[in-house]
């Protein structure tokens, strides 16, 4: 806490000393373009002097006034805190400069240089207080962001992580209702089915704390979950592949799995309105499409493509696009290349 404490300190220590140098030399230009070239020295010693007592004591007295009274307390009380202690410090210091400069210039100032020193001081207390404040209030704003953006990619990824942790209790309850039909019908083809259904849950439980995957990964537990699919409508459900597989494309786990079972949820799917999905992936895409055949009264969520537009939406280097082509129904995944 102590090295935390002398490390902040030295740094505003720091910004203090930059910025009263360069008010000391801009001081010094002025008396040199002004012809006083023998006092360029003694003024610019003196400017560089007051500015830092100035500048790091308004640093000081801001950093003792957010100890005591925040700045998201009340903002307005802290800024009208700030100026009033500042600027009586700015004072003192400009009297206690006024003594230096009688012993300087070895003569009594007489009373209107002495107020307009008075005023000038003030004026720069002022800007050096302004913008102390400004830079104060841009860094609380960075801060909040900063916040803010955190609190969003927390909640996004506790959304992702339940679930990647859960699949649907609706498919759960399908499925186990085949196989208990199956048990009863074919005992060989039910053994194919828990295994397909056991591989199905084991990437989920093996994936629970990743994030994304290979798109041949998930493109294999795609396959899996189509299997099971497969076994309640038959050649009525007909998935494409198109696949170019590139090792450094991943995806958000269940991406598939999500989309496949939207198909499902939301569509007729029988021998009369037979359904066809396409999987297509390239260098810099991966896209599942689907004719659109909409159920009556079809109520859903909508969570699985919430979770997928929320985690791109903090993706720069990707984007999803959900749109409705020519009686299709496409989700589209865009890849940056220079990302890989």
């Amino acid at each position: 806490m102590f090295t935390f404490i002398n490390k902040a300190f030295w740094n505003r220590q720091r910004e203090a000393i930059i910025g009263s140098l360069m008010i000391g030399l801009v001081s010094s230009v002025f008396f040199l373009i002004g012809g006083d070239g023998q006092s360029v020295w003694k003024n610019g010693l003196l400017a560089f002097g007051v500015s830092f007592l100035i500048w790091s004591g308004n640093q000081e007295l801001s950093c003792i006034a957010e100890r005591r009274f925040p700045f998201e307390t009340n903002p307005v009380r802290r800024i009208v805190l700030m100026v009033i202690v500042n600027l009586l410090w700015g004072l003192m210091v400009l009297f206690a400069a006024i003594l230096l400069m009688q012993s300087f210039y070895e003569f009594t100032l007489d009373r209107g240089v002495i107020l307009y020193t008075i005023y000038f001081g003030c004026f720069i207390t002022l800007i050096i207080n302004g913008g102390y404040i400004i830079n104060f209030l841009i860094s609380e704003w960075k801060l909040n962001l900063l916040e803010k953006e955190q609190l969003k990619n927390d909640r996004l990824q506790a959304e992702l992580s339940a679930l990647r942790m859960q699949m649907d209790p609706h498919f759960l309850f399908n499925s186990l209702t085949t196989l208990d039909q199956l048990i009863h019908e074919d005992t060989e083809k039910a053994s194919q089915y828990l295994e397909q259904l056991a591989n199905c849950y084991r990437y989920v439980l093996e994936n629970s704390h990743e994030e994304a995957v290979e798109i041949e990964r998930e493109l294999q537990f795609g396959r899996d979950f189509l299997a099971l699919l497969n076994v309640r409508f038959g050649e009525n459900l007909q998935v494409i592949e198109n696949t170019e597989i590139h090792p450094n494309v991943k995806l958000p786990v269940m991406t598939l799995q999500r989309l496949l079972e939207n198909v499902v949820k939301h569509n007729v799917i029988n021998r009369q309105s037979p359904m066809v999905v396409e999987v297509n992936t390239g260098a810099d895409f991966f896209e599942v499409k689907n004719l659109i055949n909409i159920k009556e009264n079809t109520n859903g969520t909508g969570i699985g493509l919430k979770h997928l537009r929320d985690f791109y939406s903090n993706q720069p280097n990707e984007q999803l696009i959900i749109s409705e082509t020519d009686g299709w129904f496409v989700v589209r995944i865009e890849f940056s290349l220079s990302k890989k």
